[in-house]
């Protein structure tokens, strides 16, 4: 029907190649990010020939996880970064605390090596554990 709105999900893959060019690799509308969902997808993905994943990275949703796991078990994951953020955010307390927090977080993405990005987290964590308690955490 024409002008009807209906839920569904749109699962996306994108590639990144040696020379840091993206690639859509695949796209597929399904009823729900649910677990089979993302698995008939990664497995039209590996059937078309993907090959050679060295890292994944996505939300935490339930459902791509337990797909993601099923499919590339053996191949690295990381979180993304504006989901983390985003779900960081939903913890502090107040809105015009947010800016601040972005900007602390944001020194622990863009940290020189592991080692500062821990310093750093654990300078956040320490800032924010009685103003933010659930951030902090």
């Amino acid at each position: 029907m024409a002008g009807c709105v209906r839920e569904c999900g749109v699962l996306l893959a994108i590639g990144v190649d040696g020379e840091g060019r993206r690639s859509i690799l695949g796209v597929s509308v399904s009823l729900s990010e649910a677990e089979v969902h993302w698995r008939e997808f990664f497995k039209s993905l590996l059937q078309r020939g993907l090959h050679g994943l060295e890292l994944i990275v996505s939300d935490a949703h339930a459902g791509l996880k337990e797909a993601r796991q099923a499919c590339f078990s053996g191949v690295l994951w990381q979180r993304c970064q504006f989901h983390l953020m985003h779900n960081a955010l939903a913890h502090v307390p107040r809105q015009e605390m947010k800016s601040e927090v972005m900007t602390e977080l944001r020194g622990v993405y863009d940290a020189a090596d592991q080692a500062a990005a821990r310093e750093q987290l654990k300078r956040v964590v320490h800032k924010y554990e009685k103003s933010a308690p659930k951030l902090a955490a």
